[in-house]
This record gives structure tokens, sequence and C-alpha cells, in this order.
């Protein structure tokens, strides 16, 4: 932990981690970038198993419960900061309205070609779709409604307001927070590119499906009991895109082949086309031919998989709150 320095003009923070074990991405990476922050009055608190042997939601709350900060800082396991993340999120929190700021999360320089296959999926507008590619790049301030909380810095008090995370579903706790500040506390979310981290991807195939699969459930569930930040046309697409192929694929032999090919295959043609667009793009842009190859089936499998979760997410009853 790191010591507090009192001072009357400073905030102090307290950077929150919840995490199974001490891995080698907090010794190697985590802790070195925080020795480098400008900004030096924080504190840091690991959630471990030991600690509290529960989902990264309820792990959270329980770092806040210990924080002597009056602001929050929420990074993930696998993430490590900028050297000017605490400085440049905290000139924000002068304003009583704004109540947590975030900010992208970059893929760092040492990882395999898998992973980068998965960070274009999440770069690209094709791939990332509803959620958004500034959540991956560096793009333009905004107000945002919802945030992960790999990148999340929140005023203390309005945290405490809300109630916490106060949820064992994981992920999706980092909505309902986020839910909460600006539809009932009313506050702001502020999106900045100068606030950034360096955030680790899941490698494709099998990892990265498996996050999206849980992506896409709680997106689904929240698409029912929070409408006004899920319930949103760019998260709905993928859904209806594989309602599209299942369709495709139950019609394809009792309809006319000429209406057919005219009214059903034109969506599929237009997909194939914006994922070849997709492929010539990320192809000069990554100068290797390996990887647009294999993000093609990676953004088809995304899709699908984040499509189906979401229906799945979306009636059932037996997600946890």
């Amino acid at each position: 932990m790191i010591k507090r320095k009192d001072s009357l003009k400073k905030p102090f923070v307290s950077i929150i981690v919840p995490v199974k074990n001490i891995n080698k991405n907090i010794k190697k990476s985590l802790i070195p970038a925080l020795k480098k922050q400008t900004f030096k009055n924080f504190e840091l608190i690991i959630i471990t198993d030991k600690l509290l042997k529960k989902g990264p939601a309820l792990k959270r709350d329980l770092g806040v419960k210990k924080a002597r900060g009056d602001i929050i800082a929420f990074i993930d396991d696998d993430a490590y900061p900028d050297k000017n993340w605490l400085k440049n999120a905290l000139t924000y929190f002068k304003n009583p309205k704004i109540g947590a700021v975030c900010g992208p999360g970059l893929l760092p320089s040492n990882n395999n070609w898998k992973s980068k296959v998965s960070d274009f999926v999440w770069q690209s507008k094709l791939g990332a779709g509803g959620a958004g590619t500034y959540r991956s790049q560096k793009e333009k301030k905004r107000f945002l409604d919802d945030y992960p909380s790999f990148n999340l810095i929140v005023k203390k008090k309005d945290f405490l307001k809300a109630g916490g995370f106060k949820t064992h579903f994981w992920p999706g706790e980092d909505t309902k927070l986020c839910h909460y500040l600006v539809y009932q506390q009313n506050k702001k979310i502020v999106y900045d590119p100068r606030v950034f981290v360096y955030h680790q991807r899941r490698p494709i195939f099998i990892p990265h499906l498996k996050q999206i699969s849980r992506f896409g459930t709680h997106r689904g569930h929240f698409a029912r009991i929070l409408p006004q930040t899920s319930f949103r046309l760019r998260y709905l697409i993928p859904s209806i895109f594989a309602l599209y192929l299942i369709t495709l694929i139950l019609l394809i032999k009792s309809i006319d082949l000429n209406t057919f090919y005219l009214v059903f295959l034109f969506p599929l043609f237009l997909y194939c086309f914006l994922l070849l667009l997709t492929f010539i793009k990320v192809l000069f842009k990554s100068k290797n031919i390996l990887i647009p190859l294999f993000l093609l089936p990676a953004i088809f499998l995304t899709h699908l998989t984040f499509g189906i979760a979401f229906i799945i997410g979306y009636f059932s009853l037996k997600l946890k709150q």
C-alpha cells in the first residue's frame, strides 16, 4: 500500500484492484506504472480471494469500504495506467456535476498476434458495434452514461450514495453504477482520451468468445431491467443478425430462388462487403496478412456469440442482481 500524503489542497485517491491472486501483471506492470504517476497522493488497495472469495463487483465494494480516499479509481488486474492517468482525471472533479471520469484501454505493445486480432475486433466499427470503438482507442472527449470498470474513476460520496455496485452479477456491475449516477443522481460521466490505461485483450478464439458471451448475457439482462442504457438498437443488431442467419438456414429450401436471392441474401452480401472493407483497412494498418485473415472469422463469431448471449440474458430470470 502506498501511504497517504496529507494535503489541504490535493484530493486523495484510492486505487482499487479486484483479483484472485497477486499476478504477474500487478507485480511487473501495474505497480511500476503507479510509482511513475505524476500525481502521488494515492493508496493502492488490492482485494484478493484471501480477503473475499467473491466476484469482482463485491471485491470492489469491499475495497471502497477500506478506502481512505475521497476519489475511487477502479482498474483491472490485467491493466496498468499512463503516468498522467490520475493527474488528467482529477481536473474534472472540481466540478460538482461530474460524478465519474473514464478513458480508453489501449493494447500493450508486447501482446501476441492472437491478442492483436482481438484488439482489432474492438477497434473496428464493424467489430465493436454497440460497445463503441472509443473503449479501445483514443477518440474525442464526450459524455457517456455507461462505461466498464477497467478504467473508471468515481467520487467516493457519489459511489456510496449509489449503494456501491451492490450486485453479484459480473460483468455488468459498472452498468448499474453508471445508470444510477446519470439517471438518479443527475451526474455526468466524462470520457477523456488522456485518461487512458493499457489493457490486455483476450486472445482469439476461445478466451475472446467467452468474454463476449459474458458481455452479451449481461447486456441482454440489463436491456430488460435498465433499458435506458442497454435497450438500444446498437446492442440489438447482433441478435437481429443471429436470428436472420437462423431464418436464412430454415427457409433456404422453401423460398423461390429469385425472390430469395433478391430479398433474403442482400443483408448477407452487405455484411460480407463490410467484412472485406475491414480486411483491407486492417491489412494496411497491421501490415501482417495473418491478422486480417483471422480477424474476419473473429468478427463474425463475435457478433454471433454476442447476439445469442444477448437473447439468453434478456429472457433469463435466474441472473443475480
